[in-house]
């Protein structure tokens, strides 16, 4: 009789221990974005780490002093029986695809019939320099900088001039902060090229031959000086 209860004692006891490690909650961080929960992480210190980091690296990408941060990220201190843990990095993605890191920049909407396409600069002038390489492909620089300067030679006989330059479609720009996930353009070179020729990936491979010039090349494939130098930045002039 007492041996069965001994047993008995021992496994409530066991049973009562068991129940006293799960009643203990553990303190963990809830991540939230804008007031959605987004999960749990053990440190919060890891997930500030990864932030700065990344900062820092789009500062330096862009060449900018400032990354806006979205402002609805809140970290809590919380106590839980849930076992649910995320690692940071898993939390920064899923920040990074509901709400990018932006930063300060240029939306320009070009609108042709239906269609809207956006392009972002961190400047203007990107835009604008981009803009005046393509026009230049099209009539030749010497010749859009005598019909700018209103220096263009009279017609005696035979012969054209430039009458006027407009572009077909509605362009619209605004100052807003790009998500840095978008394709932003640093340079007018890049944004050039897209213009033109609808990509930034290489369009074709010509193998110089032996007293080629910049103009035989452009020749000889089907394309102007000026296109040619936009595809071919490495070089800045036709000499």
């Amino acid at each position: 009789m007492s041996s069965l209860l001994i047993l008995i004692i021992a496994i409530l006891s066991i049973f009562s221990l068991g129940y006293r490690k799960i009643s203990e909650p553990n303190s963990y961080y809830m991540v939230y974005l804008n007031g959605e929960e987004l999960g749990m992480i053990r440190s919060r210190d890891e997930l500030e780490k990864i932030i700065d980091s990344k900062s820092t690296e789009y500062k330096e990408k862009f060449g900018v002093s400032t990354i806006y941060v979205p402002n609805g990220i809140e970290i809590k201190k919380i106590n839980t029986f849930s076992s649910k843990i995320y690692t940071a990095e898993e939390i920064y993605d899923l920040i990074n695809e509901k709400e990018p890191f932006t930063i300060e920049g240029y939306q320009f909407a070009i609108k042709k019939n239906e269609n809207v396409e956006y392009i972002y600069v961190l400047k203007k002038e990107i835009f604008s320099k981009a803009v005046t390489s393509l026009i230049e492909s099209y009539v030749g620089k010497d010749r859009y900088n005598a019909y700018k300067n209103k220096t263009q030679s009279k017609i005696t006989s035979t012969g054209s001039i430039i009458e006027s330059i407009y572009i077909d479609e509605d362009i619209t720009v605004k100052e807003i902060n790009i998500p840095v996930s978008e394709n932003i353009y640093l340079d007018e070179t890049e944004l050039a090229k897209y213009l033109l020729f609808g990509t930034t990936n290489a369009q074709s491979t010509y193998v110089v031959q032996v007293g080629d010039t910049i103009s035989d090349v452009a020749f000889a494939n089907k394309i102007s000086v000026d296109e040619f130098l936009i595809s071919n930045p490495t070089f800045s002039s036709e000499k």
